[in-house]
């Protein structure tokens, strides 16, 4: 259902309004970084410009579209309010609906001229959504009203830079990891340090079947063995799966050799067999054998952590996915919630600063909560953790993977269609229907029959 709702100005006493939350004007452009937008911006000083007693600013009215359940608009609704009691010539208004049909009322405005002043964006839209429409600000230019210092500058880098310009703030983060079960591991005595590699991850899981014939080292499913096979090709290339010129960034020599590697894994005693572990694809929180404590670690989302808990599960360390001795990339994924962004109008300076008392505020980032996912900021983590509001599992789980991300991945090497022809020749695999060889044949034809089609559809 879509909703557009305006939220009037709250009022203040006299003697606070002249004191610390006085009303400012519009903030004027700061002027040209140097270097990188996001480096630099990240290692600017937390201090922003704050209200200047004695202004009389205009009023200005915002509106901030963005999409989201019921939750993720009550509390943005509520931290509007607040930054309004705060800011009282400020009015916004927010445009708010659930995903289906949001992106293309979206690019629709964009092109009309009649898009809001705050944006929420999916951050593998924003590099198509800025080369088609120039009406994006810099917000490496806000740095007066923008205090950015609390995000990693790599992320920002990878995610809201384009052409050298700070387009997006991401809303909050997510990471793929490697969930390992802490008393499987003391118990068992195995050892992966920091950057262990696939062959140590093969060697040292086998001490856990060898351990308790019932237990195993590794479980999963279609989804995630897929995402071992992207990080397995992007350490082996540099490249993510699939070209932005539809064409494979690996060949069927490395299939090969990643398809090998999970039969090992299975035959070698280290992956729960598939009798077990296939009946709950799609749904390995459910897996009986996991939630029994008979499986060391698994691959999930961090945000996804809590739901994998169990009393036999205990305590949970997030860790990485194995690296190659010579790998051309990590493979490690974090990637965006969502992005904000700013019109690039004459309002461009009050957005900015309202995105400051979002993502930097207190009060804001306790109304927030993690109803944009894990907050994309330090600050925000660390005020969440603190007041038992943010897993620190969760927390930990993407403080290890920003440590070693990797670049964004390319829609392409994100499209359903081909990641299923991935996930189903994965399982003739695993379930010895086709050889190694035989199977890497059969996907590279099938991928690129695919990669095809996709192509003339899209010109």
């Amino acid at each position: 259902m879509k909703m557009k709702k305006r939220i009037g100005s709250g009022f203040l006493a006299f003697a606070l309004l002249s004191g610390v939350l006085a009303g400012c004007q519009a903030a004027e452009k700061a002027p040209e970084p140097s270097g990188s937008a996001a480096s630099s911006l990240a290692e600017s000083s937390s201090a922003v410009s704050s209200v200047q007693p004695g202004k009389d600013p205009d009023p200005v009215t915002l509106r901030f579209a963005w999409w989201g359940g019921e939750d993720r608009h009550k509390r943005t609704l509520e931290a509007i309010e607040a930054y309004q009691k705060l800011y009282p010539y400020v009015t916004l208004e927010g445009e708010y609906q659930g995903f289906d049909g949001y992106e293309q009322k979206l690019a629709t405005q964009m092109a009309g001229g009649t898009v809001a002043d705050i944006l929420q964006i999916s951050a593998n839209r924003m590099k198509e959504f800025s080369q088609k429409n120039d009406i994006f600000a810099d917000l490496s230019q806000y740095a007066d009203v923008l205090d950015t210092s609390s995000f990693d500058a790599n992320f920002l880098e990878n995610f809201g830079v384009v052409e050298g310009k700070l387009y997006g703030l991401p809303t909050g983060i997510n990471s793929i990891n490697m969930a390992f079960v802490k008393h499987i591991q003391e118990e068992v005595g195995y050892g992966l340090e920091e950057g262990y590699t696939w062959e140590q991850f093969l060697e040292e899981g086998k001490k856990v079947h060898a351990s308790d014939p019932n237990k195993y080292f590794f479980t999963g499913d279609a989804d995630g063995y897929h995402q071992l096979l992207r990080s397995y090709v992007r350490q082996k290339t540099g490249e993510w799966t699939f070209r932005d010129d539809y064409t494979l960034s690996f060949d069927e020599a490395i299939l090969t050799e990643f398809y090998i590697y999970l039969r090992r894994m299975l035959e070698e005693g280290v992956m729960e067999p598939m009798e077990t572990a296939y009946p709950y694809k799609g749904k390995s929180h459910e897996n009986k054998k996991w939630l029994g404590g008979e499986i060391a670690c698994l691959i999930q989302n961090a945000s996804s952590m809590p739901q994998f808990a169990s009393e036999k599960v205990g305590e949970m360390t997030p860790g990485l996915f194995p690296i190659l001795p010579d790998a051309k990339s990590t493979g490690i994924v974090t990637q965006p919630s969502q992005l904000f962004s700013v019109n690039d109008n004459e309002n461009a300076g009050e957005s900015a600063r309202f995105l400051n008392y979002l993502f930097n505020e207190d009060e804001a980032i306790t109304i927030l909560g993690d109803c944009r996912g894990v907050p994309a900021t330090e600050k925000g983590r660390g005020q969440l953790a603190a007041a038992d509001l943010l897993d620190p599992t969760i927390s930990k789980a993407v403080e290890v993977a920003l440590a070693k991300t990797d670049g964004p991945i390319n829609p392409l090497s994100d499209n359903n269609e081909l990641k299923a022809i991935l996930m189903d020749n994965i399982d003739l695999v695993l379930f010895a229907k086709m050889t190694p060889e035989e199977a890497a044949a059969q996907t590279i034809q099938q991928l690129t029959i695919k990669l095809e089609e996709i192509k003339t559809s899209a010109n």
